[in-house]
C-alpha cells in the first residue's frame, strides 16, 4: 500500500477495512520510495476527491469543492470562507474583528495526503495558524486551527464560522442518543442564541449534504454571532440557515470562570461530504472522528482478530461493549 512520509519526520498510510472490534497488522518493509509530488502550487492542494483553497487574506477555506458530486462546500458570500476567525471585542457581536495578514504554504503533498498551513493576524491573538488536510480515497477534510490567544481581562469572545452551501439544506443536530432540527424540534423558550451539539451537525438537501464534525468545541451559533445574549438579546425564533460559528471561546460568564484566555489552544474539525442524509452514517462518522483507532506495536507472532460480533442491519450502532462474568454487555443504538 502506499506510505508517505511527512515534512515532521511521520509515517503515513491508510488504514482500510479495519474489522469492529477487530484488528488488523501492518508490517514495514523496505520498498520503492514513493516521491512526492513536487509542490509548484502555492495556493491549493488537489487531491482525487477535493480542491482545496484557502483564502489568501483571512486564511480560511475560501473553495472546498468536492469532485464525486461536482459542488462547491463553502458559501463566501458574506463571509471569507469556512474557518474563518472572528474576534468580539466586549460582549455586543456587532464590534467583530476577522483575520488578515494571512501567509499560506504547502506542507506536505504526497500520494497519501496534502497538507496546506496559514498563519493570519488576527485581534485578540498573537496568531492564528490552521493546517488543511485531505488524504487520497477518504470522503473528508481536515481542519486544525491553533490559536495563540493574548492575554485580555476585558469582555471578548472568539468564533469561527462555518458558511456552507447546500441549496435547500436543512440543518440537523445530534445529542445524546438522537438529533433534533433547530426551531422546528425544539420546545417553546428554548435558548436559541447558542446551541450544544454532541459531536455533530449536518445540513442536507434530498440529493446530498455535509456532516460537520467538532472535536473540541461544542457550542455553535447559526446564522450569525449571537452571544453574548445580554447585548444582542435573547432569539425567539431562528431563521433557517446553512451558516454557523464555532463558538470557541469567551470570558462573559464571571462566576467560576478564568478572568482571560491567553495560550496556545487548538480546535479540531472535519468536514464529510455525503449524498442522501443518513442518520447512522452522520453517527457513524463522528464516532470514528471522536474514536480513533487504537496504534500498538506487536510481534511477529501475533495474530490479526476478527469482528468480536457482526450486526446485519447497517442503521444499527454498537455503542459499548462491556465484559461480563459470562460473556459481554452490548449497547446498541
Amino acid at each position: 500500500i502506499n506510505s508517505q512520509r511527512l515534512g515532521n519526520g511521520d509515517l503515513v498510510f491508510v488504514a482500510e477495512k479495519i474489522p469492529p472490534f477487530g484488528s488488523r497488522i501492518y508490517t514495514f518493509e523496505r520498498g520503492d520510495e514513493q516521491v512526492a509530488s513536487p509542490a509548484i502550487r502555492k495556493d491549493y492542494i488537489e487531491n482525487d476527491l477535493f480542491i482545496l483553497k484557502p483564502d489568501p487574506r483571512s486564511g480560511s477555506v475560501q473553495s472546498l469543492f468536492y469532485k464525486k458530486h461536482n459542488t462547491e462546500l463553502a458559501d463566501t458570500t458574506g463571509i471569507p470562507g469556512l474557518n474563518t476567525y472572528y474576534y468580539i471585542s466586549g460582549r455586543s457581536p456587532a464590534e467583530r474583528f476577522p483575520a488578515g495578514k494571512a501567509i499560506t504554504e504547502i506542507v506536505d503533498n504526497g500520494p497519501v495526503t496534502s497538507i496546506i498551513k496559514t498563519t493570519a493576524q488576527g485581534k485578540g491573538s498573537r496568531s492564528i495558524t490552521s493546517y488543511y488536510q485531505i488524504v487520497a480515497g477518504l470522503e473528508k477534510a481536515m481542519i486544525t486551527t491553533i490559536i495563540d490567544k493574548e492575554n485580555i481581562l476585558t469582555p471578548e469572545g472568539v468564533h469561527l464560522a462555518f458558511p456552507f452551501s447546500i441549496p435547500g439544506g436543512v440543518m440537523r443536530l445530534d445529542l445524546a442518543f438522537g438529533m433534533y432540527r433547530p426551531e422546528a424540534d425544539q420546545i417553546k423558550a428554548s435558548c436559541k442564541n447558542y446551541l450544544t451539539p454532541e459531536r455533530w451537525v449536518d445540513i442536507s438537501n434530498q440529493d446530498h449534504g455535509v456532516t460537520w464534525v467538532t472535536k473540541d468545541a461544542r457550542l455553535i451559533e447559526i446564522g450569525d454571532i449571537t452571544t453574548d445574549a445580554t447585548a444582542y438579546g435573547w432569539i425567539s425564533s431562528l431563521k433557517p440557515s446553512q451558516t454557523f460559528y464555532s463558538y470557541v471561546m469567551n470570558n462573559y460568564w464571571e462566576t467560576n470562570y478564568k478572568a482571560s484566555q491567553d495560550g496556545t489552544v487548538s480546535f479540531r474539525y472535519t468536514v464529510h461530504p455525503h449524498g442522501m442524509f443518513i442518520a447512522s452514517d452522520a453517527e457513524k462518522i463522528s464516532f470514528q472522528e471522536c474514536e480513533p483507532l487504537v496504534i500498538v506495536p506487536v510481534t511477529e507472532s501475533r495474530q490479526e482478530r476478527p469482528s468480536l460480533i457482526k450486526v446485519k442491519n447497517q442503521s444499527i450502532i454498537v455503542t459499548s461493549l462491556v465484559p461480563v462474568s459470562n460473556g459481554y454487555l452490548i449497547r446498541l443504538f
